[in-house]
This record gives C-alpha cells, structure tokens and sequence, in this order.
C-alpha cells in the first residue's frame, strides 16, 4: 500500500521506521540544500566559522545517539548524497557533520552532481529523496526548490521496493571508484 502522511504525522512515523528497521535503512539524498528550521542555527555558526559540537545540538544529537544505537545491535544505515559543483553552504556544512555522522556508524557516500546525472535520470521517484528500510518499504520524500519538504508517501507496494532496491544497487556501483572524487569535492567543500 502507498500512502500520503501529514506533516504531524511524517516525525512520528520516521522516527518509528528508523527505530525499528532490522537489517537496512538507506537514503538516496538528492537536494542541493533542506530548509530545516532546527537545522538553522548550527548551519549559520558554522559558515560564521564557529560551529557548535552537534552532539549539544537538542536536534542533531538524537540522531546521532539513534545511528550509534542501531549499528552497535549490528544495522546498517548509509546514504549516497548528491554534491552540487561547487558544494552549497548547506552541503559543506553536511561534510563537516559527518565526523560524527560516521563515528555513529553511519556510511556515507558521495557522488558530484555530474556522478550523479545519469543515475539520478533513472530514480524510480524522479527528483525526490528517499529512505530504503530492509528493503521492504521506500519512504518518499518530496521538496521544493528551495529545500522545504511538501510530500512524503511510505509505500510496500513490491513495485515501488523493487525498484528502490534495484536503484540502491546502481548507486552502490556508482560510488566504488568514485570516493575519491567525493573526497576530493569534499576537501574543496571545507
């Protein structure tokens, strides 16, 4: 079943599937920058260039206990995120977070937005970002251009899994190779 949630109801239920995926959870990250109001003061310290220790931060900081909790019960959680050429402001604020995005355990990839071009032609949810939990449900994220998000659907519908499951695979093939040059947009990001 694919299903539109509200607002009120997308924390929750994120919240829920990230607390109780049991093998997998894995995002396509596809925007050049998220209009997250609880974001906002870490990433305006940060381009000030005096970033806050994000594990004082009340929003980051669970997060980053959750990623910590379910890794050590032996999940996996990663993502492969889009870089814009040159990074945006909130990108480079993303890979300075990611210190301790991976010392939570969390595997990050990246590939640059030209990588990325002809993969992301072929996302099964077109422009949109998404979660892959145990490759049995797709939480589907849409957003505006300037980064606010306007939709999300959580769906089971074999389709739409297959189809993220396949995706999955082609941008884990697309990033083995191609970390050093996320690595190289990354060192350029700071």
């Amino acid at each position: 079943m694919r299903r539109t949630l509200t607002d009120g109801d997308f924390g929750t239920e994120f919240w829920q599937q990230l607390a109780t995926y049991q093998h997998t959870a894995w995002r396509w990250e596809n925007q050049a920058v998220y209009e997250i109001t609880a974001e906002q003061a870490s990433v305006d310290a940060f381009l000030a260039g005096h970033p806050s220790d994000p594990m004082e931060d009340p929003y980051l900081a669970p997060w980053m206990r959750q990623v910590a909790e379910q890794t050590a019960a032996g999940k996996v959680i990663g993502r492969v995120r889009v870089l814009e050429e040159p990074p945006t402001d909130y990108q480079r604020w993303e890979r300075w977070l990611d210190t301790w995005n991976t010392a939570a355990g969390e595997h990050i990839e990246y590939l640059t937005r030209t990588q990325a071009r002809q993969l992301a032609e072929h996302s099964p949810f077109g422009k949109a970002d998404w979660w892959l939990f145990d490759n049995a449900r797709v939480m589907i994220m849409n957003f505006d251009a300037n980064g606010r998000r306007i939709q999300v659907e959580l769906t089971d519908e074999p389709e739409d899994v297959a189809a993220a499951i396949e995706f999955q695979r082609c941008a884990a093939t697309a990033t083995t190779g191609s970390k050093a040059a996320g690595e190289d947009s990354a060192h350029a990001a700071r």
